[in-house]
């Protein structure tokens, strides 16, 4: 995927960044947003976004393909989504967004949270957890369904290119993937930085054996079957 400059007329002069390109064309691409939040996006999926959120009364990125948000949550200034004609705004919550180029549809997803779909002059929907809006381009017609949100968005599961990320954002993704619990011992081992890809059929063995190679740690594995893994991660 392209990181590229804001259109001049989307967002004010200052809110520009360098194009940076990265080489998994058939991956997941795992991206940090200047706020913390965090953005899984597909394959061959665009992500337009400013270098900080600084002296902007909004957080505002535009996206084209499909994406999933973990946006951090910051009430004072709010996350949106442009994705053709719609914009999605939240204040921190999970959710996917899919707007293909050329589609026919484009959807909003909510995980976790409250969403709030719309254009420039209206709101279409606000959806909570397990509640998706389809556009169609067509027509403009807006259907609200119930749906599981988790099963829609699993695709973030699969590989997952991730450049240049901490200890710390790496373990939350393991907790998430292998259901396990990581407790890292160290501050300074939480912050050590690299780059990997996680693969989808990559057993949580292999996964953490390449994170303390690379980040010069050892780590144990609790596997009690009644709970979930529990993994200790510390520094050699």
């Amino acid at each position: 995927f392209i990181f590229r400059y804001f259109d001049k007329n989307t967002l004010s002069p200052e809110a520009v960044i360098q194009p940076v390109e990265t080489p998994a064309a058939r991956t997941n691409n795992l991206v940090q947003l200047p706020d913390g939040s965090v953005v899984i996006l597909s394959p061959g999926s665009t992500l337009d976004f400013p270098d900080t959120f600084e002296g902007l009364p909004k957080r505002e990125v535009v996206l084209k393909g499909e994406a999933y948000f973990d946006v951090k949550r910051m009430p004072d200034k709010p996350f949106i989504v442009h994705s053709g004609k719609l914009r999605t705004t939240v204040l921190g919550t999970s959710f996917n967004v899919k707007a293909l180029p050329g589609g026919e549809s484009i959807t909003v997803t909510v995980i976790t949270g409250k969403v709030q779909v719309g254009d420039e002059k209206e709101t279409f929907a606000v959806l909570r957890p397990d509640e998706q809006i389809v556009h169609h381009a067509e027509d403009a017609k807006k259907d609200v369904l119930a749906v599981n949100a988790d099963a829609l968005a699993s695709w973030k599961l699969d590989d997952l290119y991730c450049d240049d990320i901490t200890v710390e954002q790496a373990v939350l993704l393991i907790e998430e993937r292998y259901h396990a619990e990581v407790q890292i011992t160290d501050e300074l081992l939480k912050q050590k930085r690299f780059t990997t890809t996680f693969g989808k059929e990559e057993t949580l063995e292999s996964v953490l054996s390449s994170l303390a190679l690379f980040n010069d740690a050892t780590y144990s594995v609790d596997r009690n079957p009644a709970e979930k893994q529990r993994v200790i991660l510390s520094p050699k």
